[in-house]
């Protein structure tokens, strides 16, 4: 499930942008925060943005569960190339 997403409009007219989204990962759930910037201008008519067009990007993983390097890997890759909610 994703949140809902937060902005800010700064001098630039730019948006500062953040969401979490929840992933089950080996039956724990999973907490992925993220944050950027993204400018008016790259924001779809179906209210997305392409990853190559967020800067500033921050990215944090919160879980309960030891996940080895290739696993979180695999999440961020995923999350990526499918269509981010927030």
């Amino acid at each position: 499930t994703g949140g809902s997403p937060a902005y800010n409009l700064d001098a630039n007219g730019n948006l500062r942008v953040a969401g979490e989204k929840q992933v089950t990962i080996r039956h724990s759930n999973e907490y992925v925060r993220f944050s950027g910037v993204v400018s008016p201008v790259d924001i779809s008519s179906t209210n997305s943005v392409p990853s190559t067009k967020v800067a500033d990007v921050h990215l944090e993983y919160k879980g309960a569960t030891n996940l080895d390097a290739s696993d979180v890997s695999s999440m961020f890759a995923r999350i990526f190339t499918t269509v981010l909610p927030f």
